[in-house]
């Protein structure tokens, strides 16, 4: 059996998980055209006429599902991979392509 005192018991026990899960506003807060850094620097949020496109600041070819939660926020999930021409909707509120010659242009 491994000797562990009581203080290092609790922070093992208590300490905080980081969440797949991290809610980023609604969509009123991403305007059309406009990209925004979020969770400390490691996500970055772009908004396309098609929809919302989360991105990894880590690893620039990993991009995360976006959905809404029950009171409309939006919520980006981590655990989850989204190939880069796939974004959410803002007029479905449903997963949808990027056509790829109007990303190349922006």
């Amino acid at each position: 059996m491994t000797e562990m005192s009581r203080r290092d018991f609790f922070l093992k026990t208590f300490k905080k998980k980081e969440q797949p899960e991290i809610i980023i506003g609604k969509i009123f807060d991403f305007p059309i055209g406009e990209k925004k850094i979020l969770d400390n620097g490691r996500l970055i949020v772009e908004s396309f006429p098609e929809g919302l496109r989360a991105q990894s600041s880590e690893d620039q070819k990993k991009f995360y599902p976006i959905k809404t939660n029950h009171i409309g926020e939006l919520v980006v999930n981590r655990a989850e991979v989204w190939p880069s021409g796939k974004v959410f909707s803002i007029l479905t509120n449903e997963p949808t392509f990027l056509d790829i010659l109007l990303e190349d242009q922006i």
